[in-house]
């Protein structure tokens, strides 16, 4: 893991992301979609906005096209205006004609990308279509009766042929296109569509609706993306970003880096995420309950991680070949959080470095010692595990003061941050890990929500085919159309050991599949939890994570275990009584007290979440 702990404020930081924008752009992933009408397309279109990085979809209205009376005459003309429209939005080095500004386009948005200046018609070798790294997808429909798509289709083939070292791509879509195998040979073999939609007469598959054209064309832009884009858009973000040495033959897994970063996240922008910022100032609202505010992006990233290199081989295999292939997982651990500190991000980690190296052997054992774990989900609980990310969801403020209360923690002097508060801590102890986040539906809700009704939640919203993520799910086996969030991705809860002991199995009511592990803390009496493991659920696997197991990732563990929040919370009550403690240029006029006390604290809080505290919550 590749530690980012550059700050969001830090000017010389922005001036080198200025320069290496200057000096080499990264790459970008533009679509030009022509269609008739695009209000069933919005679903796609938001998808795409979702979790493809520096990727911008620019509608076009063919009908407006067919209209005009000299666009479509030719495909010499229609090369020109495919050609005027990519200056248009920023992606061809050519002085665009004053005539097709803003005509035609809908929304292009270009200005949220880091954009290559216009230069002379001779100095094109910088431009996208004369750029290796860079792709151009260009969609379109038929066109009705007219046909005139396939005017479309002939453009980009001239297109492609004019600029030999671009990824430029086509793409035909239609319900017409979908029944007529004429029509589909046409645009693949003389137009060399890359994609054509097309329908089994035959469908055998009677569980399964069959896939819409649009089903087809997202898992078509999805591997494409993946396959193609994904790992030129990683190669420069450790060549030219993090400038890692090309001899340190860094495997993805330790080569991997957070997108949430601050050194990194300039590089890699998402048009959806954006406008929901500008949505949030504009509303003064720091955040909203509803799905699409769940954080996606590095989810998505290792999606796209680890898709880039297996998905399109999988999507060939047969269908038995599905119980071996990983279960992608993403881990959610409720709590206070009052405030994060290390422990809660290692227990998380815990769970990862249990699951991917450790749980297919200990399933394999409890399938074949557990009479009470059904046979339907033996093939499913014992494919191997691969976690795409993982969420820290602070508690509903009832809950953090009914706790302060419960234990006479105010009384002691102990501060209780907010939901808000809470949260941007969160972000701030998980900015540079490149699988945790914050989660803030649950401290979110009108009332305090159980764990596993937030779990429950997550699990339902990420495995629905609504779900941005499900587009980069492996292609299902059998049709080799359809992304299959269902088996492919599973929601894990995580907990410490303390709470197991408390619960009562009616609160593990979770939805069928879901797996829990149980992190146990050094010095707890580990036989009493694996006691209250046999229990808690007669169908499900919990698992019991030993705190002595050697894990990979562990820094540390001995003081982060030690160290709980209430005990953070009286470090921080020192200080706060400390009146000159909340100045970090003026430590040197803290008492004694308050400069230990930081000093501990460092040992088990992530830098930033503690200066934050320090300057703006510990007054």
């Amino acid at each position: 893991m590749i530690s980012l702990s550059h700050p969001s404020t830090n000017t010389s930081s922005s001036t080198g992301q200025s320069s290496i924008v200057q000096e080499n752009p990264p790459p970008q992933f533009h679509i030009l979609w022509f269609d008739t009408n695009f209000s069933h397309l919005s679903e796609s279109i938001s998808k795409f906005h979702n979790v493809l990085f520096n990727t911008l979809v620019h509608k076009c209205h063919l009908e407006k096209l067919i209209n005009h009376p000299t666009h479509l005459q030719s495909s010499s003309h229609c090369v020109q205006y495919l050609k005027d429209i990519c200056k248009q939005i920023g992606i061809l080095n050519l002085v665009a004609e004053e005539e097709y500004q803003n005509q035609l386009l809908e929304i292009s948005n270009s200005d949220r990308f880091i954009k290559i200046e216009n230069d002379e018609e001779h100095k094109t070798s910088r431009s996208l279509l004369n750029h290796q790294d860079h792709h151009l997808l260009i969609i379109t429909s038929l066109g009705g009766n007219d046909k005139k798509g396939l005017t479309i289709l002939e453009s980009v083939k001239i297109l492609k042929q004019s600029y030999p070292n671009s990824k430029i791509f086509s793409a035909v879509y239609s319900q017409t296109a979908m029944h007529d195998t004429i029509l589909q040979n046409i645009c693949s073999q003389v137009y060399q569509a890359d994609f054509v939609c097309n329908y089994e007469l035959k469908w055998n598959f009677p569980m399964i609706e069959q896939p819409s054209s649009i089903m087809s064309l997202e898992c078509f832009v999805a591997n494409l993306y993946q396959e193609s884009y994904y790992p030129k858009l990683v190669h420069y973000i450790h060549s030219h970003v993090l400038k890692l040495d090309k001899s340190m033959n860094l495997g993805a897994k330790f080569a991997n880096f957070s997108p949430s970063s601050p050194l990194i996240k300039p590089f890699m922008k998402l048009v959806a995420e954006e406008e929901r910022e500008q949505k949030k100032k504009e509303q003064q609202q720091d955040y909203d309950t509803t799905y699409e505010w769940i954080p996606l992006r590095k989810i998505a990233h290792n999606l796209h991680l680890r898709h880039s290199t297996q998905a399109s081989k999988f999507s060939q295999k047969s269908s038995t070949m599905l119980h071996h292939h990983p279960a992608y997982v993403v881990l959610i651990a409720t709590g206070g959080l009052n405030p994060p500190h290390n422990m809660h991000l290692h227990m998380l980690r815990q769970a990862q470095d249990f699951a991917e190296n450790f749980y297919e052997l200990r399933m394999k054992e409890l399938c074949s010692t557990n009479k009470k774990l059904k046979k339907e989900l033996f093939e499913k609980h014992v494919r191997p595990l691969e976690i795409v990310g993982g969420f820290m969801s602070p508690s509903h403020d009832a809950y953090i003061h009914s706790k302060m209360v419960k234990y006479d923690h105010a009384k002691d002097g102990q501060k209780a941050y907010n939901a808000h508060e809470r949260l941007l801590l969160c972000e701030l102890a998980s900015q540079d890990d490149p699988f945790i986040s914050s989660y803030p539906w649950e401290s979110m809700q009108s009332t305090f929500v159980s764990f596993s009704q937030v779990a429950n939640t997550l699990s339902q919203f990420l495995r629905s085919s609504e779900c941005p993520l499900s587009i980069l799910m492996p292609q299902h086996p059998q049709t080799r159309t359809l992304q299959d969030s269902k088996s492919y991705l599973r929601v894990a809860f995580v907990m410490g050991a303390d709470l197991i002991l408390r619960a009562s199995a009616r609160r593990f009511d979770y939805v069928n599949d879901m797996m829990t592990f149980v992190i146990g803390r050094s010095g707890s009496d580990s036989q009493q939890v694996l006691a209250s493991l046999q229990n808690i659920h007669s169908n499900l696997p919990v698992f019991y994570v030993d705190p002595d197991l050697n894990f990979k990732n562990s820094t540390n563990s001995t003081t982060m275990t030690d160290l709980s929040s209430t005990q953070v919370r009286k470090l921080l009550k020192i200080m706060r009584l400390d009146s000159k403690a909340h100045d970090l240029q003026q430590m040197n006029e803290w008492s004694k007290e308050s400069r230990e006390a930081y000093e501990t604290l460092r040992q088990v809080l992530d830098e930033k979440v503690l200066n934050y505290i320090v300057t703006h919550l510990n007054q």
